[in-house]
Protein backbone atom coordinates (compact mmCIF):
# COMPACT_ATOMS: atom_id res chain seq x y z
CA UNK A 1 0.00 0.00 0.00
CA UNK A 2 1.53 3.32 -1.11
CA UNK A 3 0.78 6.99 -1.41
CA UNK A 4 0.74 7.16 -5.21
CA UNK A 5 -0.36 10.67 -6.20
CA UNK A 6 -0.93 13.97 -4.35
CA UNK A 7 -2.85 17.08 -5.42
CA UNK A 8 -2.49 20.11 -3.10
CA UNK A 9 -4.59 22.50 -5.24
CA UNK A 10 -7.48 20.91 -7.12
CA UNK A 11 -9.85 23.04 -9.20
CA UNK A 12 -10.98 20.48 -11.79
CA UNK A 13 -11.69 17.07 -10.17
CA UNK A 14 -14.98 17.27 -8.25
CA UNK A 15 -15.94 15.17 -5.26
CA UNK A 16 -19.43 13.65 -5.05
CA UNK A 17 -20.73 16.87 -3.46
CA UNK A 18 -19.59 18.87 -6.52
CA UNK A 19 -16.79 20.72 -4.71
CA UNK A 20 -13.06 20.64 -5.34
CA UNK A 21 -10.76 19.47 -2.56
CA UNK A 22 -7.11 18.54 -2.18
CA UNK A 23 -6.68 14.79 -2.60
CA UNK A 24 -4.38 11.84 -2.04
CA UNK A 25 -4.42 8.68 -4.13
CA UNK A 26 -3.41 5.38 -2.55
CA UNK A 27 -2.33 2.43 -4.69
CA UNK A 28 -2.36 -1.29 -3.92
CA UNK A 29 0.33 -2.91 -6.05
CA UNK A 30 -0.33 -6.38 -4.64
CA UNK A 31 -2.38 -9.15 -6.22
CA UNK A 32 -4.82 -9.27 -3.27
CA UNK A 33 -7.40 -6.92 -1.78
CA UNK A 34 -5.99 -5.14 1.27
CA UNK A 35 -8.07 -4.02 4.24
CA UNK A 36 -7.48 -0.37 5.17
CA UNK A 37 -9.19 -0.75 8.55
CA UNK A 38 -7.09 1.06 11.14
CA UNK A 39 -4.66 2.64 8.66
CA UNK A 40 -4.04 6.33 9.23
CA UNK A 41 -3.19 9.31 7.04
CA UNK A 42 -1.64 12.53 8.30
CA UNK A 43 0.39 15.57 7.41
CA UNK A 44 1.94 15.64 10.92
CA UNK A 45 4.48 13.03 12.00
CA UNK A 46 3.59 13.69 15.66
CA UNK A 47 -0.09 12.90 14.95
CA UNK A 48 -0.09 9.91 12.55
CA UNK A 49 -3.82 9.17 12.71
CA UNK A 50 -5.38 12.54 11.81
CA UNK A 51 -7.58 10.42 9.55
CA UNK A 52 -8.25 6.75 10.29
CA UNK A 53 -9.90 4.52 7.70
CA UNK A 54 -13.15 2.85 8.82
CA UNK A 55 -13.50 -0.89 9.47
CA UNK A 56 -15.10 -1.60 6.07
CA UNK A 57 -12.45 0.24 4.01
CA UNK A 58 -10.42 -1.81 1.54
CA UNK A 59 -8.58 -1.41 -1.73
CA UNK A 60 -8.57 -4.06 -4.45
CA UNK A 61 -5.57 -5.60 -6.15
CA UNK A 62 -3.86 -3.17 -8.55
CA UNK A 63 -6.47 -0.53 -7.63
CA UNK A 64 -6.38 3.13 -6.64
CA UNK A 65 -8.37 4.90 -3.92
CA UNK A 66 -8.92 8.66 -3.55
CA UNK A 67 -9.01 10.42 -0.18
CA UNK A 68 -10.25 14.02 -0.31
CA UNK A 69 -8.55 16.40 2.13
CA UNK A 70 -9.79 19.64 3.69
CA UNK A 71 -9.78 20.85 7.28
CA UNK A 72 -13.20 22.49 6.89
CA UNK A 73 -15.31 19.85 5.15
CA UNK A 74 -17.59 17.36 6.84
CA UNK A 75 -17.66 13.77 5.62
CA UNK A 76 -18.63 13.47 1.96
CA UNK A 77 -21.13 10.63 1.50
CA UNK A 78 -19.63 7.51 -0.14
CA UNK A 79 -16.13 9.03 -0.23
CA UNK A 80 -13.13 9.04 2.09
CA UNK A 81 -12.55 12.48 3.60
CA UNK A 82 -9.51 13.43 5.70
CA UNK A 83 -9.84 16.41 8.09
CA UNK A 84 -6.67 18.20 6.96
CA UNK A 85 -5.70 20.19 3.89
CA UNK A 86 -2.51 19.94 1.86
CA UNK A 87 -0.08 22.84 1.56
CA UNK A 88 0.84 24.13 -1.90
CA UNK A 89 4.19 25.06 -0.33
CA UNK A 90 4.89 21.37 0.22
CA UNK A 91 4.89 19.04 3.21
CA UNK A 92 5.26 15.42 4.26
CA UNK A 93 2.41 12.89 4.21
CA UNK A 94 2.46 9.75 6.31
CA UNK A 95 0.47 6.54 5.80
CA UNK A 96 0.55 4.62 9.07
CA UNK A 97 -0.30 0.92 9.47
CA UNK A 98 -2.70 -0.22 12.20
CA UNK A 99 0.26 -1.43 14.31
CA UNK A 100 1.75 2.10 14.33
CA UNK A 101 4.54 1.41 11.84
CA UNK A 102 5.05 3.65 8.83
CA UNK A 103 3.55 2.10 5.70
CA UNK A 104 4.69 4.98 3.45
CA UNK A 105 5.99 8.54 3.71
CA UNK A 106 6.10 11.03 0.84
CA UNK A 107 7.51 14.57 0.91
CA UNK A 108 6.52 16.96 -1.86
CA UNK A 109 7.53 20.53 -2.66
CA UNK A 110 5.75 23.58 -4.08
CA UNK A 111 2.79 22.63 -6.27
CA UNK A 112 0.63 24.53 -8.74
CA UNK A 113 -3.11 24.12 -9.27
CA UNK A 114 -4.14 20.86 -10.94
CA UNK A 115 -0.57 19.56 -10.99
CA UNK A 116 0.19 16.49 -8.92
CA UNK A 117 3.22 14.83 -7.39
CA UNK A 118 3.14 11.13 -8.14
CA UNK A 119 4.91 7.87 -8.73
CA UNK A 120 5.57 7.12 -12.39
CA UNK A 121 4.72 4.37 -13.06
CA UNK A 122 2.26 3.55 -10.28
CA UNK A 123 3.88 2.07 -7.19
CA UNK A 124 7.47 2.79 -8.30
CA UNK A 125 10.09 4.78 -6.40
CA UNK A 126 10.32 7.39 -9.15
CA UNK A 127 8.38 10.63 -8.59
CA UNK A 128 7.43 13.43 -10.96
CA UNK A 129 5.28 16.51 -11.22
CA UNK A 130 2.49 15.51 -13.56
CA UNK A 131 -0.94 16.22 -14.97
CA UNK A 132 -3.68 14.93 -12.65
CA UNK A 133 -4.71 11.29 -13.10
CA UNK A 134 -7.06 10.63 -10.14
CA UNK A 135 -8.09 6.97 -10.09
CA UNK A 136 -6.17 6.22 -13.31
CA UNK A 137 -2.62 4.98 -13.97
CA UNK A 138 0.29 7.43 -13.73
CA UNK A 139 2.09 7.24 -17.07
CA UNK A 140 5.14 8.87 -18.66
CA UNK A 141 2.88 10.89 -21.00
CA UNK A 142 1.48 12.69 -17.90
CA UNK A 143 4.92 13.84 -16.64
CA UNK A 144 5.57 17.58 -16.56
CA UNK A 145 8.95 17.41 -14.80
CA UNK A 146 10.89 14.62 -13.13
CA UNK A 147 11.82 14.88 -9.47
CA UNK A 148 15.51 13.99 -9.31
CA UNK A 149 16.97 13.41 -5.85
CA UNK A 150 19.83 15.71 -4.87
CA UNK A 151 23.28 14.15 -5.48
CA UNK A 152 25.12 12.76 -2.47
CA UNK A 153 28.80 13.77 -2.43
CA UNK A 154 31.56 11.88 -0.60
CA UNK A 155 33.11 15.21 0.56
CA UNK A 156 31.66 18.59 1.51
CA UNK A 157 32.00 21.45 -0.96
CA UNK A 158 34.82 23.94 -0.45
CA UNK A 159 38.46 24.60 -1.26
CA UNK A 160 41.06 21.92 -0.50
CA UNK A 161 44.87 22.31 -0.64
CA UNK A 162 45.40 18.76 -1.93
CA UNK A 163 43.61 16.62 -4.49
CA UNK A 164 41.31 13.77 -3.53
CA UNK A 165 38.83 11.36 -5.12
CA UNK A 166 35.25 12.62 -5.06
CA UNK A 167 32.36 10.20 -5.39
CA UNK A 168 28.96 11.42 -6.50
CA UNK A 169 25.95 9.18 -5.90
CA UNK A 170 23.06 9.90 -8.29
CA UNK A 171 20.27 7.82 -9.84
CA UNK A 172 21.25 5.79 -12.91
CA UNK A 173 20.96 7.81 -16.11
CA UNK A 174 21.45 11.18 -14.37
CA UNK A 175 23.92 13.64 -15.92
CA UNK A 176 26.04 15.58 -13.39
CA UNK A 177 27.63 18.95 -14.12
CA UNK A 178 30.25 20.40 -11.75
CA UNK A 179 33.00 23.01 -11.51
CA UNK A 180 36.48 22.88 -10.07
CA UNK A 181 36.80 26.61 -9.35
CA UNK A 182 33.97 27.05 -6.83
CA UNK A 183 31.65 28.83 -9.28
Amino acid sequence: MLINEICAKNTSFAAADGNFYDWIELYNSSSKTVSLAGYGLSDKESKPYKYTFPEDASIGADQRLIVFCDSLIPQIPRQYTAPFGLSTNGETLILTAPDGSSADTVTFGIMKANVTYGRVPDGSGDFAMMSMTPGAPNEKKDVISVDVPEPVLSNEGGFYPDGFSLYIDVPKGTTVYYTLDGS
